[in-house]
């Protein structure tokens, strides 16, 4: 292996929850397209509404801190000297 495979390589612990925050984030997306559908077709209610600002709140969320796990684990092994 190359030594800069070696330098930016993540712990394997980070991307298991990289990937588990994306499947997360994705989901709550796919539901969240769901339910503005679903708003769309008929008169939203206020739970309706609700349930969109929340969606959103929670994927944007978790696909920041995912994001963050991702950046970390490359800075880390981009500046740890080997």
């Amino acid at each position: 292996m190359s030594d800069l495979h070696d330098r930016i390589a993540p712990p394997l612990g980070w991307i298991i929850a990289a990937i588990c925050g994306l499947a997360f984030a994705a989901l709550a997306s796919l539901t969240w397209r769901a339910v503005r559908r679903l708003a769309d077709a008929q008169r939203a209610s206020a739970f309706v509404e609700r349930l969109r600002g929340d969606l959103a709140i929670v994927s944007t969320a978790v696909l920041l801190t995912t994001g963050a796990y991702l950046f970390t684990a490359l800075a880390v092994g981009l500046l740890t000297p080997r």
